[in-house]
């Protein structure tokens, strides 16, 4: 049976790029495009969500919101944060995030080496590149 991820707020970027990369890892993709759908979608259900740390979504909510959301859900997956610069640029904001929705988790890069015993990734543009796709795919596909 394919798991199938939450698209929690999505993002063009996610849509766009990283849903392929999931399909192609064997997920299934639930996303959402409003926040009627968002409080519609029993996020408890999804072995993990992802949330686009940008700035534009059909997703009103902003991405500690749903973070807050999520945790009132009984949300028990793993987080999958995706936005399109460095995770140094947004390390320190993601802590900040997790701390202030009330979330004792940690998120490191998808490309650190201790990524997979962490319960939240930070997913970056340059992770979806050709030449580092499938990497991508292997550590979604082992993690999740």
């Amino acid at each position: 049976m394919r798991k199938t991820i939450l698209l929690a707020r999505p993002h063009p970027f996610i849509v766009n790029e990283m849903k392929p990369l999931l399909l192609q890892a064997g997920f299934d993709v639930k996303g959402v495009s409003s926040d009627s759908a968002l409080t519609e979608s029993r996020p408890s259900s999804y072995p993990a969500a992802v949330i686009s740390l940008a700035v534009v979504s059909p997703v009103s909510q902003s991405p500690q919101q749903v973070l807050a959301w999520l945790k009132t859900q009984q949300f028990s997956g793993k987080f999958i944060f995706a936005g399109l610069i460095p995770f140094e640029r947004v390390e320190n904001n993601l802590k900040q995030f997790l701390t202030e929705t009330g979330w004792n988790a940690e998120v490191q890069a998808l490309s650190s080496p201790t990524a997979q015993h962490s319960p939240g990734i930070y997913i970056q543009q340059s992770d979806l590149a050709p030449g580092q796709a499938q990497a991508s795919r292997d550590f979604l596909t082992a993690w999740i």
